[in-house]
């Protein structure tokens, strides 16, 4: 029941559904007070969350952000890959990868350095209705073919969301006696994955990918005063992870 009241919690967290919301209320009200005050919030809720200085500002504050591969000095037996990084395509029934892909490219190079000695792909799918995707084993069938080991391609096939992640990865770690442990996951979600992972008692060192601003904050000028509509959607991931941890943490999950 969390796992669904969570994706519609997470729906109305969309800065895009406030505005249609107050878009709907503009006409629906008809004090004109109030008129005037939905059609300048809306307004308000446009420039800010187009405004990609705003969203790196943010994102460079909440993000955990990546090291340089030579820092990670130690050899790890297990290298955990958090879900999230793909969807599947019905159409041509396939694999289809989005940006966090990243997690798992980082995590197969520190693999062919020796670095880590195997990996876990940890998800089987976040959607709230089936629509194909199995990520895990169909990420290591993908792998297999490509001539990587079997033996060294391990999946937790049965997680729908970050603390399932860490939950049912620790009974796999348990099982293997499985100490040396790297987390690999998003820089945006790093944060919140760590604490539950520490909160389960799983020691590792973490590994953050695909981060957005990177350890020092560029702004080129034109971001300042020029909108994208791509924001939207990048506000809308930092969001969920903001809110996420903090409903995680009443949860006592970290």
């Amino acid at each position: 029941m969390f796992f669904i009241l969570s994706k519609i919690f997470y729906f109305f967290l969309q800065p895009l559904v406030w505005v249609g919301i107050l878009i709907t209320l503009y006409f629906l009200i008809k004090n004109k007070k109030w008129k005037q005050r939905l059609k300048w919030s809306t307004l308000a809720i446009l420039l800010i969350f187009s405004n990609p200085a705003l969203l790196k500002i943010s994102l460079y504050f909440w993000e955990i952000h990546a090291v340089q591969e030579d820092e990670i000095n130690d050899n790890y037996e297990l290298a955990v890959v958090l879900g999230g990084m793909a969807e599947w395509d019905n159409d041509v029934q396939r694999i289809s990868c989005r940006r966090g892909i990243d997690r798992l490219w980082q995590s197969l190079d520190l693999y062919h350095q020796g670095k880590v000695d195997k990996i876990l792909l940890s998800g089987a799918s976040g959607y709230v209705v089936d629509r194909g995707l199995q990520e895990a084993d169909m990420i290591k069938k993908s792998l297999v073919g490509f001539n990587y080991s079997s033996d060294d391609i391990l999946t937790e096939s049965k997680s729908r969301n970050t603390y399932e992640n860490a939950l049912y990865t620790k009974t796999i770690l348990d099982s293997l006696g499985l100490k040396k442990v790297l987390l690999v996951t998003s820089a945006r979600h790093m944060r919140r994955a760590k604490a539950i992972f520490q909160k389960l008692n799983i020691e590792c060192d973490i590994y953050p990918t695909d981060q957005y601003t990177g350890n020092e904050l560029t702004i080129y000028w034109d971001e300042y005063f020029l909108p994208q509509g791509n924001t939207f959607a990048e506000w809308t991931d930092l969001i969920k992870e903001v809110i996420g941890y903090a409903v995680y943490d009443v949860k006592g999950y970290i």
